[in-house]
């Protein structure tokens, strides 16, 4: 006997500029779960191409101290460094 039953699934390759890496998952969807905020995908790419890390993080002292004293009087933009691709299947 077979199933006929459609199933559906979230695909989502997530692309992580300090490591660098992409993840890719892929979930069980039920029409209550949230996807996550998505971005084209050949957009995800060029954002990583132009933001991954390859030489890892640059640490310097010295202007972290001088900006340090900047940083705490001024509002800090949050770390672009994190962005998703979600693409919703069905098999």
């Amino acid at each position: 006997m077979q199933n006929t039953q459609s199933k559906k699934f979230i695909y989502y390759l997530n692309g992580d500029a300090q490591i660098p890496a992409f993840t890719l998952s892929v979930v069980s969807f039920h029409d209550y779960r949230q996807i996550m905020n998505s971005t084209d995908l050949i957009e995800l790419i060029e954002w990583y191409r132009s933001n991954a890390c390859f030489d890892g993080l640059r640490i310097i002292e010295e202007e972290q101290e001088r900006e340090s004293e900047a940083i705490s009087t001024e509002k800090q933009e949050p770390l672009d460094s994190f962005r998703s691709y979600s693409k919703v299947i069905e098999t």
